[in-house]
């Protein structure tokens, strides 16, 4: 079941090519540009902890005394699996990035995570709360990740006209 998803429209690609005698063709195209180009560049936003407008807000101090407490041994059993249920006390690092705790999140984000229409392909997260995450929900600092850069808009665009003059994908 997806849980948060980015969605790629054909703008009317499927009518051009349909009228040269290639219907339908773009959906192939379309599914294998957004499994690899696409899922390259949100993984990106993982890897740069940055949205489309500027760096992730850095982890609020509370959270880093959290880290530090966890790592030393200086929370209590108790107080962890209050604060922290379903955690492991070894997912808690100063030195992690932001959003991968468990590496959940960044797993529920798979190249083979598309679902297409007749006129879009659909790239979707499929943990819970990965939205969450992205739009900044219930007390969660927004971190945008499910968005396409520019870079990668190019070269899906560039991917379809070298399919479409029969080049094929680089």
């Amino acid at each position: 079941m997806a849980q948060f998803q980015i969605e790629l429209k054909s703008g009317g690609i499927d009518r051009l090519l349909g009228a040269i005698g290639n219907k339908g063709g773009w959906a192939k195209i379309l599914r294998a540009l957004a499994a690899t180009i696409g899922f390259r560049d949100i993984i990106n936003h993982f890897k740069e902890e940055k949205g489309p407008e500027k760096k992730w807000k850095q982890r609020s101090a509370a959270t880093q005394i959290d880290y530090w407490r966890i790592r030393t041994g200086k929370m209590s059993d108790e107080e962890f699996k209050e604060s922290y249920p379903n955690s492991q006390r070894g997912w808690f690092s100063e030195s992690n990035k932001l959003l991968v705790l468990s590496g959940t999140l960044r797993q529920g984000f798979l190249p083979s995570n598309i679902r297409m229409t007749s006129d879009s392909a659909t790239l979707f997260n499929s943990v819970s709360y990965s939205g969450k995450h992205d739009r900044g929900e219930d007390g969660l600092p927004e971190r945008p990740f499910m968005w396409l850069s520019e870079s990668a808009m190019e070269k899906i665009e560039k991917g379809f006209l070298q399919h479409w003059v029969g080049e094929g994908l680089a």
